[in-house]
This record gives structure tokens, sequence and C-alpha cells, in this order.
């Protein structure tokens, strides 16, 4: 039994429908990949929910619920309320059904498509972007940093789910799974919000000054497309596409990506910081503006 909720069977899929949003995926629209015909575009998009689905269990087994596991037992430096750490027990139990239910999407996909997923990275842009800033700080600072990055982590998945529904051709299947993963998040969000408050109030000023200035590298690969890159040269590999073709539509499509202040999700982690009083720290608003992540006096 899984949080005692039924397993939800997928639909059929209809034959007019994107099993991913032609937005988060810009392979589709460039125009070597129309060409190839809506087989190879849909067969894209299919393989872009594959993806999807595995980030998601990645993220919520390895990351997300690791860290958060560690708040509910009381592991961490700093003192936090009984009641808050028994909300964050039901953060780990709806982050690991998630994951069970986006493996379950995925294997239910394959099989009605009867098109297995490509090799999928092993890695996020969320795990790498950790380990690097990681391996950057003073292994003192490691718990520290990675309660923010999940609290940064849980509130940009809310805002990315909001969006990805928002895709009127997206098929029943996608978008029920969505529904159910938000209804969990928009909660998980408002429970790191008020957790990330609650801890910096206690991080002491010099160990504030240290744990802000590592957030905007990390925030410029966490926001990156590292990943995506490597994922999308491989799929076009898949769909008959020459390296040489595959790394000029690549480059195409992620040419003269920055990370910037107009960003939507930088945006929002910004407003979540300056909630929690992260962004008060002169030092860290300081290193914000040099990484051209925010305007000077912003």
């Amino acid at each position: 039994m899984v949080r005692s909720t039924p397993r939800r069977a997928l639909p059929e899929v209809n034959g007019d429908s994107h099993h991913y949003p032609l937005f988060r995926q810009p392979l589709c629209i460039h125009p070597a990949v129309i060409a190839r015909g809506e087989d190879v575009v849909s067969g894209i998009l299919l393989q872009s929910c594959y993806k999807y689905m595995e980030d998601i269990a990645l993220t919520e087994t390895e990351v997300v619920c690791r860290i958060t596991t560690r708040i509910a037992n009381g592991r961490t430096p700093y003192d936090f309320s009984r009641k808050l750490q028994q909300v964050a027990l039901t953060v780990v139990t709806d982050e690991n059904y998630h994951a069970y239910v986006a493996r379950d999407f995925l294997d239910q996909l394959s099989q009605l498509r009867a098109a297995p997923p490509i090799a999928h990275p092993k890695e996020t842009e969320l795990s790498v972007a950790l380990a690097e800033t990681l391996g950057r700080l003073p292994h003192e600072f490691h718990d520290e940093f990675e309660l923010i990055a999940v609290a940064i982590a849980e509130n940009t998945l809310t805002r990315e789910i909001i969006d990805l529904r928002s895709d009127r051709k997206l098929d029943d299947a996608f978008r029920l799974s969505l529904s159910d993963h938000l209804g969990d998040e928009a909660q998980h969000s408002g429970f790191f919000q008020t957790f990330l408050g609650e801890f910096w109030r206690q991080v002491h000023p010099e160990r504030r000054a240290i744990l802000g200035r590592a957030l905007p590298a990390f925030l410029i690969r966490y926001l990156g497309v590292g990943i995506e890159q490597q994922f999308d040269l491989a799929v076009l590999g898949t769909f008959g596409f020459s390296h040489e073709e595959a790394q000029e539509i690549v480059e195409d499509c992620h040419d003269g990506f920055t990370l910037g202040p107009d960003h939507p999700m930088l945006g929002n982690i910004v407003r979540l910081l300056q909630t929690a009083g992260i962004m008060s720290d002169a030092p860290t608003r300081e290193a914000f503006w040099h990484a051209g992540l925010i305007a000077r006096g912003a």
C-alpha cells in the first residue's frame, strides 16, 4: 500500500496531444527537427517527458528526502520545534510517494506507447550544482548550505509545475500527474518558506556571509542547461541526427543563454530569499549583484 492511494492507471493518449510542453523543449520548434516530421517531434517530447519524471524521482529521493529527513530527526546544528520536525516527516512521506508515482508513470507510458526511454542522465542540474558548491565550501558549511538548497529546490519545483500545466496541448495523463503533485508541493513550498526563515535567524552573521556568497554560483549552475544539453544531444542521436547536426541544433536552441534578473525562476528564488531574510545581508546582495543576478539597489 502506498499512502493508501489506489494506483492510477493512465488513460488512453489523445492522438493530437503532447506528452510534454513544447515551450520546455526548444528542439521541437527547431526547423531541422520539424522537417523530420511529427513522429520525430512527438518522439522527442515523449523522451523529454520520461526524463522529467526520472528527474523528479532522483531529486525527491536523493536530495529532498535525504536533507529533509535530517530536519525531521533533529540532525542539524540548529533548533527547530517538534511541530516543524513532524511536518518535515510528512514532506518526506509525500516526496518518496512522488518519486514512486513518477517512476510508475514513466513505466506505464513507455508500455502504452511501446517506446522505451533512452538512457537518462544519472545527475540533475540540482545535484550537480549542489555537489560543485559543496566542493568549494569548507566542510563545516555543507550541512547548512544543503538546508538552503533544499528550500530553494522545493519552491522552484512548485513554480515549475504550475507553469508546466499551462500548456493546453498536454495530454490528460501528464496533466493529471502534475495536478496530484502540485497539491502536495504547494504545502511543501509553504513549509520550506517558514523553515528557511527560522533557520536563517539562527545562523551567525559571519557564517551568513560565507553561505550567502556561495549562492550565486549555485543558482547559475542549478538554473543552467548543462545536463539538458547532454540529454538533447543524446535524444537527437536516437532519432537519426548525426553528431554534427545534433550539435548545431543544440547550439541554436541554447545559444546565448544567460541567467539574469529577468529569469522567472530566479525571480521566484530571490523573493524566497528576501522573505527568509537572506537577501538582507549586504555581502549576499553584493555577491548577487556582481554575478548579474539582481539589479543594483534591488
